[in-house]
């Protein structure tokens, strides 16, 4: 019978990087589901293609990336990889994809907000997905990055809410409260601390049940 290792430390370095500026955040509208993120025209604007060459300038040419398959994850990822001449291909993975909004999909963006706060409040009206779900599915990542590559530069390419949630896992902080940790800017590239309860996090999310929202 064998037994479960837990994690004692990270067998990679990662960074997290949110897209590029998209053409959904030019319109203003919250583009959440697959069927719509998936879709060209709410791909990358200009804007955003610069923010995700800078970005790749900063990173190694062996750098690995994880991303969402959003078309917006897609393009930030392979305009990073070919300014970083990282030689890998881009691996997508649907455990990175944006938070789902609920019924305020295709919606202004300025009802982020009424999301955020109820996130406080633990409850919602609109049928998003908690902040427990997207933290649990962001760590799912992490760990097939671990279970597939050891002593690598590993970026998230992700969205705005997963990638702020995903953040509360390392700073030990209850993901209700993403908001608190700071803000990823559309482009913005941050390592992660491989803290004791970014650890502890994984090892929870790898082998026991889903968090409770």
């Amino acid at each position: 019978r064998r037994t479960k290792a837990m994690r004692t430390h990270l067998r990679n370095r990662y960074r997290l990087l949110r897209h590029g500026y998209s053409l959904a955040n030019l319109e203003g509208v919250i583009v959440s589901r697959f069927e719509n993120g998936r879709e060209a025209k709410y791909g990358l604007h200009e804007t955003g293609r610069a923010q995700a060459r800078t970005a790749g300038e900063r990173l190694s040419p062996e750098a690995i990336f994880f991303a969402s398959d959003f078309s917006r994850t897609i393009e930030t990822a392979e305009v990073a990889r070919a300014a970083a001449g990282a030689t890998a291909p881009v691996y997508l993975c649907p455990d990175l994809r944006e938070r789902n909004f609920g019924q305020l999909e295709l919606a202004s963006n300025e009802r982020y907000e009424d999301v955020w706060r109820e996130d406080l409040d633990r409850r919602t009206t609109f049928d998003a997905e908690s902040p427990a779900s997207v933290q649990r599915r962001g760590l799912l990542a992490v760990a097939l990055a671990e279970r597939s590559f050891a002593d690598r530069d590993v970026v998230l390419v992700s969205h705005g809410d997963c990638l702020q949630i995903l953040q509360t896992a390392a700073a030990g902080v209850d993901p209700h409260h993403h908001r608190s940790l700071p803000h990823l800017d559309t482009g913005d590239l941050r390592p992660v601390d491989a803290s004791d309860a970014l650890l502890a996090a994984l090892n929870t999310c790898m082998w026991h049940s889903p968090p409770s929202d």
